[in-house]
């Protein structure tokens, strides 16, 4: 077997691009986070209160859990994905792309779903009252901080809402970029929109598809209080109850500067990659 365009060559240069992505991209994640868990709405005022209190730093808090997460989610999102489209290119639909891109979406997501929980509540500790922070040390120290509390399961806390949106995000955003890739291809476009056509609308797609789920995502993941976690369904009706409809929109501006340029980011060097191996 080659091993250019073996499974674990593929999922490297998933990981690799994924990690690449969230280096460039955190600070910006980190206000993002900060929008959703708190009631003002105004990126602006985020970033000044991170910077007056943590200073630069506080911009990259969570880093470590962000990275950790990228190597279990995206090695396996990506690069599975990709992996199945090489092998199976003649007969790749767009049905498929959906199915398959949801699949690892969803497997890569529950794998990953300790990093990406203790990241959300690093990110998140202060927009907290003082009484609630939970001020973890690092993400060992949050790993062993949840699994004294909660037990092993007790890191999977809030795996249905990671889940579902990576689910979401993950479908939109390959089917979009690999379908947008081949009509180019198929009709002939120069290399310029060739280029850059399939990371536009592979990030739009992943981001306005995915926003709703997220808003939800970061909120239940940052609540401490167990009851109204209990279930996701419900959590989600008290959520809209509480906050309104339009509220799962109200972080789309920081959110699209946030998802978009890491879809276009992951996948620009992941076909990059994936062309050197070949």
């Amino acid at each position: 077997m080659d091993k250019r365009n073996s499974i674990i060559t593929k999922m490297l240069c998933g990981g690799i691009s994924g990690i690449g992505a969230t280096s460039i991209l955190h600070p910006i994640d980190t206000i993002k986070v900060n929008v959703q868990t708190s009631r003002n709405p105004n990126p602006f005022f985020h970033i000044n209160s991170i910077y007056s209190t943590s200073g630069i730093p506080g911009f990259y808090k969570g880093i470590t859990a962000a990275w950790s997460r990228q190597v279990i989610y995206t090695s396996f999102r990506l690069g599975v994905f990709s992996y199945l489209y090489e092998k199976n290119k003649n007969d790749f639909s767009f049905k498929k792309k959906i199915i398959t891109g949801a699949f690892t979406g969803f497997v890569g997501s529950f794998l990953s779903t300790p990093a990406d929980l203790i990241l959300v509540r690093q990110q998140a500790d202060k927009t907290l009252s003082k009484k609630e922070q939970r001020n973890y040390k690092g993400s060992l120290d949050a790993v062993k901080q949840i699994y004294n509390t909660n037990g092993i399961r007790g890191l999977w806390k809030g795996s249905t809402p990671i889940i579902v949106r990576a689910t979401v995000l993950n479908s939109a955003m390959l089917t979009t970029n690999y379908q947008t890739k081949e009509y180019l291809e198929h009709n002939n476009y120069g290399l310029f929109y060739k280029e850059t056509l399939p990371y536009i609308f592979g990030g739009l797609a992943s981001s306005f598809s995915s926003l709703p789920f997220d808003h939800i995502k970061t909120n239940y993941q940052r609540e401490t209080n167990k009851q109204i976690t209990k279930h996701y369904v419900p959590y989600v009706i008290y959520f809209i109850k509480n906050n309104g409809f339009f509220s799962l929109y109200k972080s789309l501006p920081i959110y699209t500067v946030r998802i978009m340029p890491h879809s276009m980011i992951s996948m620009y060097i992941l076909t990059k990659l994936n062309t050197y191996f070949k």
